[in-house]
């Protein structure tokens, strides 16, 4: 666990810097005009075969238009889909992450995001715990520092 909180911390101050927006917190990403509402996702416990499926929001803070010219995902368990279209200067696209969660147990799924204003990708995670779909435990949402915002079905 302590390993993971280092890893977390590590990610959120070596890769990205964190600025107010008017309407909600985004997330500055290093050396490109493009600001997330948030580079990882900490889904907690859902139960085998759930829905898990996560909208990580981009938005063009440069002059040009953002293209995402591809979506690269650290497993085949991840499937990625974005925003095709060029994203105009202030406006938002959608990078959607889909996790199969038919394996039980913990799972940190990376998304890599490559635009035209870096070569380097933007990091994008998404991580929990699946548990058996016929556990009748009761599960709560675990504390992190993620936010976690997906309803627990019991």
């Amino acid at each position: 666990m302590k390993t993971f909180i280092a890893l977390t911390a590590f990610l959120l101050i070596g890769s990205a810097v964190f600025c107010q927006d008017a309407d909600s917190k985004w997330v500055s990403i290093k050396n490109q005009p493009v600001f997330v509402n948030t580079v990882a996702k900490d889904f907690g416990f859902i139960r085998q075969n759930e829905k898990t499926v996560f909208k990580f929001k981009l938005k063009n803070g440069g002059n040009q238009p953002l293209l995402i010219w591809h979506v690269s995902t650290s497993c085949g368990c991840t499937l990625p889909t974005w925003t095709e279209k060029p994203i105009k200067k202030g406006k938002e696209g959608i990078v959607k992450i889909k996790y199969d969660s038919s394996e039980i147990g913990e799972f940190n799924k990376s998304a890599f995001v490559y635009t035209n204003f870096a070569d380097k990708p933007i990091k994008l995670t998404i991580t929990g715990t699946v548990i058996d779909s016929k556990s009748n435990t009761q599960i709560t949402k675990r504390n992190t520092n993620f936010n976690s915002n997906i309803p627990i079905k019991h």
